[in-house]
């Protein structure tokens, strides 16, 4: 391994940055103001990195990782804004998030879920042009 340093890496040297993608158990954190930045068509952020096999690029986000899980491998539990309504309902002590979505006084389905109305988007065709 080298220690060459360029704005392709972070501004790090490739020692550096193995150490740091070992400690964070593989994830790689994108350096926004020492990289170059293509936006693509769709006005996606791409940024280069030379961490990621192939060199694949990063897509910029505003995502925070809050900490990880080591079940099942080390894996990032990331930072979100959305309301719980509770976490005992679900096996494993999952979330429910609070929604608006409105709900049909027709019944419940089995388990207790219940029947939305489909009358959920502004604009219909736009969901039903992802089902093909």
């Amino acid at each position: 391994m080298s220690n060459t340093t360029d704005t392709a890496t972070n501004g790090k040297s490739e020692e550096d940055q193995e150490k740091e993608k070992d400690v964070k158990g593989g994830l790689v954190k994108a350096d926004v103001q020492h990289e170059e930045i293509a936006i693509l068509p769709d006005n996606t952020r791409l940024l280069s990195t030379n961490m990621l096999p192939n060199n694949r690029p990063i897509t910029a986000s505003n995502l925070h990782v809050a900490h990880m899980l080591t079940s099942a491998g080390r894996r990032p539990v990331m930072q979100d804004t959305f309301e719980i309504a509770n976490i005992d309902s679900l096996p494993g002590h999952r979330p429910v998030a609070v929604s608006k979505l409105v709900i049909s006084d027709i019944g419940m389905l089995p388990g207790n879920r219940p029947i939305a109305s489909n009358e959920i988007d502004e604009d219909p065709s736009t969901l039903m042009g992802y089902l093909d």
